[in-house]
This record gives structure tokens, sequence and C-alpha cells, in this order.
């Protein structure tokens, strides 16, 4: 199975579970760098970064310069909210320039990202 996801420097196609761009390889269950995932976030590739969270662990998702959610928030959703939550990211945590979840949610019109981070009991 193929999957075509456009990217901003083109089209990409991935074969399934294909994480070549993305992740080392490494088998699963390793450790990766939170990066990797922030990788696949920003490139709104949802349902791999749900996968490649289901297959590692990451070094640290609350960084203090670019914590993990607030790469999510951008396109995210309430089952990644949730999931991320779920293995220690924090939904109030801030980036080095005071940028919380909500503010990359609003900035790039994830009207419902801003819904279920409210929901889940952003402050």
């Amino acid at each position: 199975m193929e999957t075509t996801y456009l990217m901003e420097m083109g089209e990409y196609i991935l074969k399934e579970n294909d994480y070549t761009r993305f992740v080392p390889t490494a088998p699963a269950g390793s450790m990766l760098s939170f990066l990797v995932l922030d990788d696949v976030l920003e490139n709104n590739l949802l349902d791999l970064a749900s996968d490649i969270l289901d297959r590692y662990s990451f070094d640290n998702l609350n960084d203090k310069n670019y914590p993990i959610i607030t790469a999510a928030a951008r396109y995210g959703n309430k089952a990644l909210f949730e999931k991320l939550i779920a293995l220690g990211a924090d939904i109030n945590a801030m980036t080095h320039v005071k940028s919380a979840a909500v503010d990359r949610a609003l900035a790039f019109n994830n009207d419902e990202g801003v819904r279920a981070l409210l929901e889940l009991g952003f402050e």
C-alpha cells in the first residue's frame, strides 16, 4: 500500500509503515529524539505520528524550547493530543518565545485543535 503525502518541498511517497525520511533505522521500542516526531507533525503526517507514537518512545516530549504539544497543535486533533498527554506531554507547555499550543493552533487556523485543547484542560 502506498500513501502519497503532499509536503512543502513536493510530493513524498511513503509505503505503509515506511519512516525512512523521519526515523533512523531503529527497532520498535527504541528511544528516539523528540525532533523526529516534531518533523512528522510539522509535515502534517498525523497518521504516521500516531503510528510512530505507538512503536517508539521519545526522549523529551516537554523540551523547554520546543515542547511537542506545540508542534502537534499546528494540525493536531483531540485523538493526537490525548495520546501525547497520556505519554507525558504537558498540555500547558510553552516554547522559548512563550507560545502555547492554543496560540499555535490559532495561528494556523486549527479550530478543531483549539477546541480539543480547551476540552482537554488547557489553561
